[in-house]
């Protein structure tokens, strides 16, 4: 079956500039300019001017397209790159080793990273204008930006591509360089602004993360910092903290060792702190609590209490608890 006519639209910020001819559309923003073509698509692009509001808009649409040509415009759409002009892409990046740690150096004023003591040494290039860094904050991790998504995107699919083993029983070895988180630059900037970046742990997003470990005990010099309750609300776990005063948040492993009776913690940084609450930015002090790799979560004194324990829950080691939540967080990101 055929649409009539599909169409969609998308604003236009200010300070973007957008030049078309045919269909080789050129953006224009405050990162730099971006040029795409897409005269492989069956579809209709142009600048209209919305007479309610005066904004400026893009559409996109298509007559008597099939189920593949409608679904091409949200695709244009995602691809007009006016994010890339204004925010810019952000891929992270962490070392997952079992057997020996793997050390990666950047060269060639950061276009370059050499993985070394990983079966061998092995150099990546980084495509035009992706640049690449080793994360200060976290360890085993590493950074690339770019204006462009798909330059980005594929440069992190060859340093993951550079790590895959033959010959392995991949279920058990797991070592390898895989994307863990995608975002944008100038919001990654606003999270190390508000102190987000320090109370990490899990995948930033606006749903919050979750803490992985034991125990986790964070001190800050302001409230900021939104945790969910049982019910699905978010408030505000910091709020009225003196000085000296440290929030405690529960993690996976003690989730697991407790088969359930202690949930994880999900937490995130507040964007709605109201004005006039403290002003500049936020700093976080963390500690986390971690038991040895070699510990077993066993929770047989909680049903020795007489505590129903779900079958899902399995007695294991700290090491193959952790690889399980990589290997998720892996699955989730693809």
């Amino acid at each position: 079956m055929k649409t009539i006519l599909a169409l969609e639209t998308m604003d236009i910020p200010g300070g973007v500039k957008i030049k078309m001819k045919a269909k080789q559309i050129e953006v224009e923003g405050p990162r730099r300019k971006l040029t795409r073509n897409f005269k492989h698509l069956n579809l209709d692009f142009q600048l209209i001017t919305d007479e309610a509001t005066g904004k400026r808009k893009l559409k996109v649409d298509t007559w008597f397209g099939s189920c593949k040509t409608t679904a091409a415009i949200r695709t244009a759409l995602s691809h007009a790159l006016i994010t890339g002009v204004t925010k810019g892409y952000c891929y992270k990046m962490r070392f997952v080793y079992a057997h020996f740690p793997i050390n990666a150096s950047i060269t060639n004023s950061n276009r370059s990273i050499e993985i070394r003591n990983f079966l061998g040494e092995k150099k990546v290039d980084m495509l035009e204008e992706v640049t690449v860094i080793r994360s200060e904050k976290v360890k085993d991790e590493l950074v690339l930006d770019s204006n462009d998504i798909e330059l980005v995107s594929r440069s992190a699919a060859l340093i993951n591509q550079k790590c895959h083993v033959k010959n392995k029983d991949i279920r058990k070895f797991l070592d390898g360089i895989y994307v863990s988180e995608k975002g944008q630059i100038a919001e990654e900037d606003t999270h190390s602004l508000n102190g987000k970046g320090s109370t990490g742990g899990g995948k930033l997003s606006g749903n919050g993360e979750v803490e992985k470990g034991l125990l986790t005990l964070i001190s800050s010099d302001a409230p900021g910092l939104q945790v969910c309750d049982p019910n699905g609300r978010w408030y505000l776990a910091d709020s009225g903290f003196v000085p000296g005063d440290l929030l405690l948040l529960t993690g996976k492993v003690l989730s697991h060792a407790t088969a359930g009776l202690r949930p994880a913690a999900s937490h995130r940084s507040a964007l709605d702190i109201p004005p006039g609450t403290f002003s500049g930015g936020r700093t976080s002090l963390v500690f986390r609590l971690m038991p040895q790799g070699n510990a077993i979560l066993d929770f047989s004194p909680i049903a020795a209490a007489g505590h129903v324990i779900p079958q899902s829950y399995v007695p294991i080691s700290v090491i193959q608890f952790m690889d399980a939540i990589i290997v998720l967080v892996m699955c989730q990101s693809l």
